[in-house]
């Protein structure tokens, strides 16, 4: 009789990762009962190019403070959609940062196209000029000395 290998906390601790993982998906998906209703969820409720781009955004990693800096748009107004999307199951928590919502999924995967945002108009800084000359040249050619 072959003798049975002894587990480790190691391999317990992997195993209920795996099935965490797995459940966590499986969980994502019966929340809608196929991508398409998924998809179309998405696309009723993200119905602004600044609702999908705020979204798109919404990975985890950024902030709220960050998405309304970059969609200039108030940190109230992602706290609403946020919000929303809560109640939608459109995010979930951030596995990286507790406490920040993630997609779901992304728009790319379901077809949705997500608009680029518009560059942020800078103004030049002001370079100073040379000081010229009030006098026009030559006027003070002859007055040398």
């Amino acid at each position: 009789m072959p003798a049975e290998k002894e587990t480790t906390l190691k391999d317990v601790m992997e195993s209920v990762e795996r099935l965490n993982r797995t459940m966590k998906e499986v969980a994502k998906w019966t929340k809608f009962q196929s991508v398409s209703r998924l998809r179309e969820t998405l696309v009723r409720e993200l119905n602004t190019p600044q609702k999908k781009m705020a979204y798109d955004l919404t990975d985890g990693n950024h902030s709220r403070r960050e998405i309304a800096e970059e969609l200039q748009i108030t940190d109230d107004t992602v706290r609403s959609m946020w919000d929303k999307w809560h109640e939608l199951a459109l995010v979930e928590e951030s596995e990286t940062r507790k406490g920040r919502p993630q997609r779901v999924i992304s728009l790319d995967e379901v077809g949705i196209e997500v608009p680029k945002p518009k560059p942020k108009t800078l103004l030049a800084p002001s370079v100073p000029q040379p000081a010229q000359d009030t006098q026009p040249q030559g006027e003070n050619l002859g007055q040398q000395g």
